[in-house]
């Protein structure tokens, strides 16, 4: 894929205006199975009122929140996740705060246009029947990122999931050692990597195969914050921090990672375990 393709097909920069909704600039983007909405108050205590079949997953990265179900609210401090359950419920960000929600794509939802739909619209793209476990019976989980216990083996990845997702969280101070990066693909699914603080460069490539027409040159991608790269199936990657300061990157995949969970690396696993 050449750099152009990528960035037409592949990267999304949640920047500009944006759309007003109410209290809220809205910025989206989506994979083939996932949807992200960055929601940034646009005045103090703006709240949001929405229904969805399927767990979300809200990630509070400044500011915390709340967010109410069946008439309770329950307060969200700062730098946490919420894993939220179906139906209707309500969030409340405090002053110029900020909310990001993930959600699974279903072939038969109706929902808001992301602003890379176009990159979506061959009949190969028409999203998931959602495959995963039942909403966890914990109802409102809400984990603290500095509560999260990581791998031992992989100090920097906190996972958490949801029933149909899961995401990692990947924090670091300065930059990434450049003998130490993880360049793999996945075999046969996609991964978004979510931008929310520092700069980065997404390193990409597409193996060869014995189609030389396919062959495409490497792209080294630089990436803002706030900024979405949609990885594909069986494209080689890795990504780097750029320049000092804190660096914090959200990788998504849909379905949850089967893998991780195996492991055991996943911090909120036991929710959806079934009894024997």
């Amino acid at each position: 894929m050449a750099g152009t393709a990528i960035r037409q097909h592949g990267y999304v920069e949640f920047n500009g205006d944006g759309t007003r909704e109410g209290d809220w600039r809205v910025w989206r983007a989506r994979g083939k199975t996932f949807l992200v909405e960055w929601y940034e108050a646009a005045g103090i205590d703006a709240s949001l009122e929405r229904r969805a079949i399927d767990e979300t997953i809200a990630v509070f990265p400044a500011g915390g929140g709340s967010v109410t179900i069946d008439g309770i609210s329950t307060t969200i401090p700062d730098r946490a996740i919420a894993i939220i359950p179906p139906d209707v419920h309500s969030i409340t960000v405090v002053a110029k705060g900020q909310v990001i929600l993930m959600s699974p794509i279903r072939s038969d939802m109706a929902r808001p246009a992301a602003q890379n739909e176009r990159d979506y619209d061959d009949a190969s793209a028409e999203g998931m029947q959602v495959v995963g476990d039942a909403p966890s019976r914990a109802g409102l989980q809400v984990i603290p990122i500095d509560g999260i216990k990581p791998p031992a083996d992989k100090p920097r990845l906190k996972i958490v999931r949801s029933a149909t997702m899961s995401v990692s969280w990947i924090e670091y101070e300065g930059l990434r050692d450049r003998t130490k990066l993880s360049p793999h693909d996945h075999a046969d699914f996609e991964q978004g990597s979510l931008a929310i603080e520092g700069e980065f460069i997404h390193h990409l490539r597409v193996p060869w195969g014995p189609d030389a027409t396919a062959w495409r040159d490497d792209l080294h991608l630089a990436a803002a914050p706030r900024s979405l790269c949609v990885i594909p199936p069986k494209m080689v990657h890795t990504t780097e921090g750029e320049g000092e300061g804190k660096h914090i990157l959200l990788d998504i995949f849909a379905p949850a990672r089967a893998d991780f969970i195996g492991k055991g690396w996943v911090f909120n696993q036991d929710a959806y375990r079934t009894e024997a």
